[in-house]
């Protein structure tokens, strides 16, 4: 009896395992399984790169290749390929359908080249793609830096971040950051006087403008220094003076240069 039911026990496993490899054998080469659609999620709202130019640099075989046998990282690798193109995330959805997640790169600057050329800068100091001051008003100019240099780029980049996120940013703001193998990093900064009215009695804004120097060692006491700085503007803007030129050196006090002399 125990025989039996040991042989029972074995002609059962068999039949299971068996029963598994052609549910396999059927799933890879059924055409349920067949990549029939492909759809695109961007991360952002208006990609740079249409689904379509997506697709073909996917280059996914729909109609011929089931899903088991797609080789998903050579698709990955050829969509990095891509400049605008930071990261990519596929999915295998039910049946016959893949799903691919675009990771875009966010411009965090514009970069000029010594040629005149414009570029985008991301987050990672990288530069790639084309760019013109028209499409992209708000993002800062970066000039005088050597794409070969890619850590001097972000300490730029670091400079408007902390920029951006100090309480100087209130009283003014950075339209472009430049390098200077004498002087090393100087931006030049806009900042808002009082509130005036022009003949017709129309209140309007009025802005100034001036160069700051950071010298070589831009992120060198830089939270301390745009404190500061914070403060200088706020009184420049109340008391509507123009300057020139603002010296915030590390290491040194704030030095201001008025537009009609120091």
């Amino acid at each position: 009896m125990s025989k039996f039911k040991n042989i029972l026990i074995l002609g059962l496993s068999t039949s299971v395992i068996l029963g598994t490899f052609i549910g396999l054998f059927y799933a890879f080469h059924s055409e349920l399984y067949t990549v029939k659609k492909v759809e695109v999620v961007s991360s952002l709202e208006i990609p740079p790169l249409s689904n379509q130019a997506i697709l073909n640099l996917a280059a996914v075989p729909t109609g011929s290749v089931n899903l088991f046998f797609l080789d998903l990282k050579a698709i990955e690798k050829r969509l990095t390929a891509s400049e605008w193109i930071e990261r990519v995330s596929i999915q295998v959805k039910p049946k016959d359908t893949l799903a691919v997640f675009i990771t875009y790169r966010e411009p965090r600057a514009i970069i000029q080249s010594k040629q005149g050329d414009l570029a985008l800068v991301d987050d990672s100091g990288r530069v790639y793609g084309s760019a013109n001051r028209v499409g992209s008003p708000d993002l800062p100019l970066l000039g005088g830096f050597n794409e070969q240099n890619p850590e001097r780029i972000r300490q730029a980049l670091q400079l408007i971040a902390n920029w951006d996120a100090a309480s100087v940013s209130g009283v003014s703001a950075i339209s472009s950051v430049n390098w200077d193998d004498d002087r090393g990093f100087t931006a030049l900064v806009s900042y808002a006087m009082k509130h005036s009215k022009s003949n017709t009695g129309i209140s309007s804004s009025v802005f100034g403008r001036a160069t700051v120097d950071f010298g070589t060692d831009v992120l060198t006491n830089l939270d301390v220094r745009l404190v500061h700085l914070a403060n200088v503007f706020q009184y420049l803007g109340e008391q509507g003076v123009f300057v020139r030129q603002i010296w915030a050196d590390a290491g040194k006090k704030i030095v201001v240069k008025t537009a009609h002399g120091s």
